[in-house]
Formats: C-alpha cells, sequence, structure tokens
C-alpha cells in the first residue's frame, strides 16, 4: 500500500523552488523597481490634482491661469493642499530637501483658450533616473526621459 504523501526528494525540490520563488518576490517587491511604480501613481495623482486646481482657479479668472506665484496663488484660495506639491518619490529619496513645489509651472499667464500647452511638470530631479511627467491643458500626460526632455523643452521654448 502506497502513501498519498510526497517522497522525500519530491518534498525537497518543492521547498526548494518555493524558497526561491519567495526570495525573488522578496528582492521584486522591497528592493525592485516597485517602490519607484508606487510613488509614480503618487506622483500622477498629484498631477491630477494639480490640473483640477488650475481648471477651478481659471473658471473663477475668466479662463485665465495664474500670472505667478502659482503654487501660493491656489494654496491661498483654498484650490488645493499644499502637500500635493510634493513629489512623492523625491521626497521618499530625499527627505531633508524643503522646496514649496517640486513642479515647474509654465502655465503662468495663459488662458484655458490657447489651446492645449503643458501646464507643469517635474523638475529635472524629482525621478532622478526615471521618465518626468508633463501635464498638458487636456489632463493628458507625457512621460519623457533625460534624452527627449531637453527636445521636447527647446520644442516649447515659444510659450
Amino acid at each position: 500500500h502506497r502513501g498519498s504523501g510526497y517522497s522525500l526528494p519530491v518534498f525537497c525540490t518543492k521547498c526548494r523552488r518555493t524558497v526561491i520563488l519567495l526570495f525573488f518576490l522578496y528582492k521584486i517587491i522591497f528592493q525592485g523597481d516597485f517602490p519607484y511604480r508606487r510613488y509614480t501613481m503618487a506622483c500622477a495623482n498629484n498631477l491630477r490634482h494639480i490640473y483640477t486646481a488650475l481648471m477651478q482657479y481659471a473658471n473663477q479668472n475668466k479662463g485665465y491661469f495664474p500670472a505667478a506665484n502659482t503654487v501660493e496663488v491656489l494654496i491661498d484660495g483654498n484650490f488645493i493642499q499644499k502637500n500635493f506639491f510634493k513629489c512623492p518619490y523625491l521626497f521618499f529619496k530625499h527627505p531633508d530637501i524643503d522646496d514649496i513645489s517640486s513642479y515647474l509651472f509654465l502655465c503662468e499667464g495663459k488662458s484655458i483658450g490657447d489651446g492645449i500647452f503643458p501646464l507643469a511638470m517635474d523638475k529635472k530631479r524629482n525621478h532622478e533616473k526615471h521618465p518626468i511627467n508633463i501635464l498638458y491643458s487636456d489632463n493628458s500626460k507625457l512621460r519623457l526621459n533625460d534624452l527627449c526632455v531637453q527636445v521636447h523643452l527647446i520644442d516649447l521654448s515659444f510659450y
């Protein structure tokens, strides 16, 4: 009569495979790209909130975005909380940085009727070796790596 369990060599092989799988899952989740992806999603969420605040401001001001000091204008007008101006990835990596905003605003003085143009973008240091987010006036987001950003900003220099 045969037993219903595994033989010892088969059991050891399955245990070894399980340990290797758990090791690689640990490496991916805690030391790999997973933290970056989590913070990138939070950064995109910040840009969504910034977009909403900018549109609320523009709707109350005859279609115009703030002419200067965008961050202060939006916070003082209670359009958005100041924590949305901090890139989560940057402050995960460098908690000692105390900038008022992790984003550059390219919309100052523009109007909703000016067509599609960039509203805000990550400062270059936000994501280090990862792509930079650019938020456009139609709420689309573009992700560019460092090489493309320089070319793209040259194209935007007429703004």
